[in-house]
């Protein structure tokens, strides 16, 4: 017999219950060759189980791993793979709650409720090589302090609500059927380095009224764009990052010490450069501070820029003239989706594909 529970109809389930209760030998678990029990748990979840209690090392499973396992098993037939669970290699060399397979290639995923050591992990991860079959393990409680390229390890992260965890990647979490068909459409990636998303420095106007005479006033603001890496990792709180975060910093003094008339396409046309508070006092040159608080050009008397106030109506949004900095090299080795089709590298740090096929 060769059936997964979870594939059966809830007939063909009860169905499958009549025979081995007729006939014992038909079905047997691949972990120790017993013979098995075909169950339904209060919750609903088909499962096979020991018929009798005997020596297995296998570990009794939960329903939360079983349901794990199928949402691994059907993202590998999402990516257009064969899958099969708890499958077992030579001579029981190596155990994989799912085995994905096609043409020659083979990928075990792992779902590792318990803790497992480091050394634990790499053993494990050479019976799968010595066999050629690439394994990715996902943890409740990851061994590894960084990610490693020849053990690709994921966190697993419990949501409230939601019966099933989802797996930590990058800069987002995904499903674990998703997660499943990214590895095998090949679209995670690793980098050894990060590099920084450039994005153009935005300058807004906010229209305001002035609180003395109620003229329309305009204020000039700009913030620099966040500092998160190509494939969207946000860098900002990052330790190994230090040395960009300095640079990320450094860039935002360069904007505050800009006017608002160093930006090229203010539309003068539209009467916003008239309408801007100015940064100088009455009687001197005229001159528009970002994001700060100046004088009305109708009444000359000071305007207010208040945290409140980066909530006015923006009225125009136009790209500074500030260039982006060089970012330093900055080894961190972490794993990219390719989401929006970039990854990380710096200059003689290249990302690594696992390859799978």
């Amino acid at each position: 017999m060769n059936a997964f529970a979870f594939d059966q109809s809830p007939h063909e389930w009860r169905a499958l219950q009549r025979r081995l209760r007729d006939d014992r030998s038909i079905g047997r678990l691949p972990c120790c060759d017993a013979e098995v029990v075909a169950k339904t748990s209060k919750l609903g979840t088909q499962f096979f189980a020991h018929y009798r209690k005997r020596a297995c090392d296998a570990s009794r499973e939960t329903e939360t791993h079983l349901n794990a396992k199928r949402a691994v098993y059907d993202g590998c037939i999402d990516a257009g793979w064969s899958a099969l669970t708890e499958a077992v290699g030579p001579d029981s060399a190596w155990r994989a709650d799912v085995l994905a397979s096609r043409e020659l290639a083979q990928v075990a995923f792992e779902i590792q409720w318990s803790r497992q050591s480091e050394a634990t992990t790499r053993e494990r991860q050479r019976g799968f090589a010595r066999h050629q079959v690439r394994c990715c393990w996902l943890f409740r409680r990851l061994p590894f302090a960084a990610a490693v390229e020849r053990v690709p390890a994921f966190k697993l992260i419990e949501v409230s609500g939601q019966s099933l965890p989802v797996v930590d990647l990058g800069a987002r979490t995904h499903s674990l059927r998703e997660f499943a068909r990214l590895m095998l459409e090949e679209r995670v990636k690793f980098a050894v380095a990060v590099s920084v998303r450039v994005e153009p420095v935005r300058l807004r106007m906010l229209r305001d009224h002035c609180p003395h005479c109620s003229a329309t006033v305009h204020f000039a603001d700009a913030s620099l764009p966040p500092l998160v890496s190509l494939c969207g990792l946000s860098l900002a709180q990052v330790k190994e990052c230090v040395d960009v975060q300095r640079v990320h910093n450094d860039w935002g003094r360069q904007l505050r010490s800009l006017y608002a008339e160093d930006f090229e396409d203010v539309p003068v046309q539209s009467g916003l450069i008239s309408a801007l508070v100015r940064r100088s006092p009455p009687g001197e040159t005229f001159k528009t501070a970002i994001g700060r608080s100046g004088f009305c050009p109708s009444c000359l008397k000071v305007v207010p820029f208040t945290a409140a106030s980066a909530q006015l109506p923006v009225t125009a949004e136009l790209q500074a003239p500030l260039q982006a900095p060089q970012w330093p090299k900055t080894p961190f080795p972490h794993w990219c989706v390719g989401d929006n089709g970039t990854y990380c590298s710096t200059a003689g740090l290249d990302v690594v594909t696992p390859r799978l096929t």
